[in-house]
């Protein structure tokens, strides 16, 4: 990209394809430093086609939305820290018509599960933009300091239970 730039080739910014692999996401850290490295070279960032694959991450559905709700948190946290990050776009809406089912098999990649109803991941993704503290991943020396422990945080997710969470203040969103 320097190297266009440097030849005055005539670009505004760069649009980042979001299509994640929940085991694999960047920490908010390295979000925030990829985002900000083309900024200081005076373009915008769009985040783009945003989904978050899960059914890859095995465990309860509960475990696997609570994952990605973490994830769509981090990505807006990420973007909302770097002034030049102008917005995201997610591809497509819910999980009933995803690209990612024909692609890879069946997943819950976005933010309305099938019935259109709001998922975790919804929320994350408006308390990333709000700037809610992200939750520590268990294990971590941060979570052990909140008092998050992997055993207690492992049984949480051991049931397949709907995993719903409302925040009514937002419900108009």
């Amino acid at each position: 990209m320097t190297r266009l730039l440097e030849r005055h080739v005539p670009i505004d910014g760069i649009g980042i394809q979001g299509h994640f692999d929940a085991r694999f996401v960047p920490g908010i850290d390295e979000l925030v430093a990829n985002f900000q490295r083309f900024a200081d070279l005076g373009l915008t960032v769009n985040i783009s086609e945003l989904d978050v694959r899960v059914a890859p991450l095995g465990g309860s559905r509960a475990y696997r939305l609570a994952v990605q709700k973490q994830i769509y948190q981090r990505v807006a946290a990420a973007c909302a820290q770097v002034e030049a990050c102008e917005g995201i776009t997610t591809w497509g809406f819910t999980d009933a018509h995803s690209w990612v089912d024909a692609t890879f098999g069946a997943d819950d990649p976005l933010l309305f599960d099938d019935q259109y109803q709001k998922k975790p991941a919804y929320f994350g993704y408006v308390d990333g933009f709000l700037g809610v503290p992200l939750d520590d991943p268990p294990g971590t020396a941060r979570a052990a300091a909140r008092g998050i422990d992997a055993a207690r945080s492992t049984s949480a997710h051991s049931s397949d239970s709907t995993f719903s969470t409302t925040y009514p203040e937002l419900s108009r969103l």
